[in-house]
C-alpha cells in the first residue's frame, strides 16, 4: 500500500505542476482537494485507533468502497457541462475505458469466483457509470474544434507517444 500511495502522491504532484490554474479539469481548489484528503486519512486513523480490528477493518473497507465509486463516477461530474454544450469532451475516453473494463473483470471475478459483495457491487456501479460516460461519448459526437483539444490531452499522457498534427 505505501508503494500505491506513493505513486498516487507522484501522479498528484504531476498533474499539479502541469495542469492550468482554473482548468475544468479539476474542480475546486488544490487547497480543498488537499483538505479533503486529510480528511479521509484522519477519519481512517481514528477508525484505525479507536476502534476493534475487526470493526475497524470493516469501517476502512467500507470507505474504500464508498471512495472507489466516487473515483469511478467522477467524470460524470460534467454531466451538466456535457448537456449544455452537446459536447463530451470533457470525459476523459482513456480513463472511462480502463474503469470499464477494469470494473467489468472485477464485477466478474467478485461475483462468480469471489461472492464477496465488497467486491462486485462498488465494480458494478463503477462499471455503470463507465457505460454512461461512454453512452455520453457516443451520444455527443466531439465537434471538429474538440479534436484538438483531445490529442493534445493525449499527448501530454507520458506512457503515449506525442504526435504532431
Amino acid at each position: 500500500n505505501a508503494l500505491v500511495c506513493g505513486l498516487g502522491v507522484l501522479y498528484c504532484n504531476e498533474f499539479r505542476r502541469y495542469c492550468p490554474i482554473g482548468s475544468a479539469k479539476l474542480p475546486g481548489t488544490l487547497l480543498g482537494h488537499l483538505k479533503a484528503v486529510s480528511f479521509i486519512v484522519m477519519i481512517t486513523c481514528f477508525c484505525a485507533l479507536l476502534f476493534p480490528i475487526q470493526r475497524a477493518a470493516s469501517l476502512v473497507g467500507a470507505e474504500g468502497v464508498f471512495l472507489c465509486v466516487l473515483m469511478f463516477a467522477s467524470p460524470l461530474a460534467t454531466l451538466k457541462e456535457v448537456i449544455e454544450t452537446k459536447s463530451a469532451s470533457s470525459i476523459p475516453l482513456p480513463f472511462t475505458l480502463a474503469c470499464l473494463l477494469n470494473c467489468l473483470l472485477w464485477s466478474v471475478v467478485g461475483w462468480f469466483e469471489m461472492n464477496d459483495f465488497m467486491i462486485y457491487a462498488p465494480n458494478f456501479l463503477g462499471f455503470g457509470c463507465a457505460l454512461a460516460q461512454v453512452a455520453l461519448k457516443l451520444f455527443y459526437k466531439k465537434a471538429a474544434s474538440d479534436k484538438h483539444e483531445d490529442d493534445l490531452e493525449l499527448s501530454a499522457t507520458p506512457f503515449l507517444p506525442r504526435t504532431e498534427t
